[in-house]
């Protein structure tokens, strides 16, 4: 990911969304996601929109996605 991109986060089912901004190593997170699919959007300008569709989540987790731009999902802190 690119520092400062936009990530959105849709709950496919109920229609949900969560915004947050990447922070200066590329990353961001969404703590306390509730099990339900997804929709993973990040834009910044002067670059294609990524998106995945039907990222399924479980329990409780943090939605976490690296510089690589490859989205993945870690169980939340205890």
């Amino acid at each position: 990911m690119i520092p400062g991109a936009n990530v959105t986060l849709v709950n496919q089912e109920a229609g949900v969304s969560r915004h947050t901004t990447t922070n200066d190593a590329g990353e961001y997170s969404f703590p306390g996601v509730p099990p339900g699919v997804y929709t993973i959007r990040a834009s910044v300008a002067g670059f294609k929109t990524f998106e995945r569709k039907d990222a399924r989540i479980g329990w409780l987790i943090t939605a976490y996605c690296s510089p690589s731009q490859t989205p993945r999902l870690f169980p939340a802190p205890a």
